[in-house]
């Protein structure tokens, strides 16, 4: 139940933060110039650090297994 507790209190901070900021703003993605609100963004950058650090840490995982069998 504790390791619970800290991701749903990240959760609920990334969701208040966006419902705070529903103004649209202009974002740059390599060529294109987007329109879209601050919230969509913030949410997408959250969710894709979220999926880069739990691609690391398996790619981490698989590096000491392999190298635990070397």
């Amino acid at each position: 139940m504790k390791r619970l507790v800290l991701p749903l209190v990240v959760v609920l901070l990334i969701v208040i933060v966006a419902l705070q900021n529903t103004d649209e703003v202009s974002t740059r993605l390599l060529f294109f110039d987007v329109r879209l609100p601050l919230a969509i963004l913030l949410l997408t950058m959250a969710g894709l650090g979220f999926v880069t650090g739990i691609a690391m840490t398996l790619w981490a995982a698989r590096k000491r297994r392999n190298a635990k069998k070397a």
